[in-house]
């Protein structure tokens, strides 16, 4: 079965750069869509669902930071690597506690590019390994829990009567021993006869 490419949507106003990050990722066995600024990019990323997302920092309209936040408001399992034209630290750290997995000035050297992009993918697949795992053991938990509301466990006194055995239930009324220990625990009953009650029964045998 062919291997599915990753999918990278390329976001840039200036279309010299889309070609030229777009031809490096196409070489590279990339499958890429771009758009020109932060609507399109949006409206894109809901039909071509990437995998990555090249996001530039500065663009008319939205600004790539509100492109940004808007992708993870949906927790999206989309990894962003933000560009910028401008070197500033406080502009790093904003997108990066806003979600981005790198941040890169332009020009945007290819081989930097590179590792960069190899770099947000594997971290993208250990965190939607991790959610996988969380939400796997979320349901076992919850398997393990009812499963453990509906075993049936015996508590506290239980009134037996000395004569003929049966217990006094909590309905109030007088039940055959079998009954009610099988209404009251996992226990499955066969039936046979002690020595005891053999030897009395039956004198002979």
């Amino acid at each position: 079965m062919k291997e599915e490419k990753v999918k990278v949507l390329i976001v840039d106003d200036e279309p010299m750069i889309l070609d030229l990050l777009g031809n490096y990722l196409e070489f590279s066995d990339f499958q890429t869509e771009k758009a020109n600024d932060g609507k399109e990019c949006l409206e894109t990323a809901k039909l071509f669902k990437p995998d990555l997302i090249l996001l530039d920092f500065s663009m008319p309209g939205m600004s790539g930071l509100d492109v940004l936040k808007a992708i993870k408001q949906e927790e999206s399992d989309i990894a962003v690597i933000m560009v910028t034209g401008v070197g500033d630290l406080d502009m790093a750290i904003q997108c990066m506690k806003a979600g981005a997995y790198d941040f890169l000035e332009k020009p945007v050297k290819l081989k930097q590019l590179g590792i960069s992009i190899n770099n947000a993918l594997e971290k993208r697949s250990l965190i939607i390994g991790k959610k996988r795992l969380t939400m796997e053991l979320k349901i076992k938990n919850e398997k393990l829990e009812k499963t453990l509301k509906e075993i049936k466990t015996l508590k506290g006194l239980i009134p037996i009567c000395a004569n003929c055995k049966k217990i006094y239930n909590d309905k109030g009324d007088w039940e055959v021993l079998e009954t009610y220990l099988r209404n009251h625990s996992e226990a499955e009953f066969s039936h046979d006869i002690c020595h005891d009650c053999t030897k009395e029964l039956y004198p002979d045998s």
